[in-house]
């Protein structure tokens, strides 16, 4: 579990490292004792080079969020938490009201499941990496989340979706989305809820091995329900600026929407444009209509993480 700065600069890591064998992975190390002369806990820097905590377990889920806060106040730091767990380690997330960033590693045995009690109160401010094969009710809090990425969605349902209240979110590998609950969530939006939404990535590719969104639903199902039209350079630009989300991985260009479809929202004029690409489904909202277009970098060798601005494709 690690507790660290967005950018790094201060970084804790929590650890469950018997203290008999802590030894062998010190290079420096510094006690911390109580007034009773007892130790409570033991900084060291671990193999991996990240400073590392050890204490009685008592104090687990309070002294590295103690020690962070205090370092961040003495050295004038901003105080973004982010944590990055195993769901078999949730007893031992650290006892906070708010993260900024969260992370789940992906657990492969189903022991390891979430309690429903965790997702439900679970405050996240910013970003938000889900693993879990769990269902996790569509009133929870969670889908208020600015970004959400969600790489087992087999979960996922047409109320999750019109539930979403953040400014993006991927949800992979997902088994019960149709064209009914697609058409539905274009409609909630028409009828101008979430006005902060800016992507939805949907991921159906899974459920078969040749399944394509357009053998759910096809462009002119979506024309004649939205009025949707095709792209009028005149209205937007060709390519549309990622938010400041999680880097994403493609082998086309995700931004491309000169071959969308195009629907405007009459409340407010504000257009989406809906791309049906293999096995995706995407939705981009034009907060602006002509934006400054990001610079587009190669292939880099990392997963899908919160660690970029930019959609890259080889």
């Amino acid at each position: 579990m690690h507790i660290s700065r967005a950018d790094t600069v201060t970084e804790l890591m929590l650890t469950l490292v018997d203290p008999r064998y802590s030894q062998a992975l010190t290079l420096t190390d510094a006690r911390m004792r109580g007034r009773d002369g007892k130790k409570r806990a033991r900084l060291f820097r671990g193999r991996n080079g990240n400073p590392t905590i050890w204490c009685d377990s008592e104090y687990k889920n309070l002294f590295p969020l103690a020690l962070q806060h205090h370092i961040c106040h003495v050295f004038n730091l901003s105080t973004e938490l982010i944590i990055r767990f195993a769901r078999h380690s949730i007893s031992k997330v650290p006892v906070t009201q708010v993260i900024d960033i969260m992370m789940e590693a992906k657990c492969y045995e189903t022991r390891c499941a979430a309690p429903k009690e965790f997702y439900k109160q679970l405050q996240v401010r910013n970003f938000l990496h889900l693993n879990t094969p769990s269902y996790i009710n569509p009133e929870s809090q969670i889908f208020s989340v600015n970004h959400i990425l969600s790489k087992t969605t087999e979960w996922l349902t047409r109320d999750h979706l019109l539930n979403f209240r953040g400014v993006s979110a991927v949800f992979q590998n997902t088994k019960s989305i149709g064209a009914d609950d697609l058409i539905a969530f274009v409609e909630n939006w028409m009828l101008g809820s979430n006005t902060k939404l800016e992507v939805i990535c949907l991921n159906v590719g899974q459920r078969t091995r040749n399944l394509h969104v357009r053998d759910i639903i096809n462009r002119r199902k979506l024309s004649e329900k939205f009025n949707a039209v095709q792209w009028n350079p005149e209205k937007q630009g060709g390519r549309f600026k990622w938010p400041p989300t999680f880097e994403m991985k493609s082998r086309t260009d995700l931004l491309n929407c000169t071959r969308g479809m195009d629907i405007e929202r009459d409340s407010d004029g504000m257009l989406a444009t809906i791309l049906i690409d293999g096995a995706e489904f995407r939705f981009y909202v034009w907060h602006e209509r002509f934006p400054d277009q990001p610079t587009t970098t190669g292939y880099r060798d990392r997963g899908e993480y919160f660690v970029g601005c930019k959609a890259h494709w080889v």
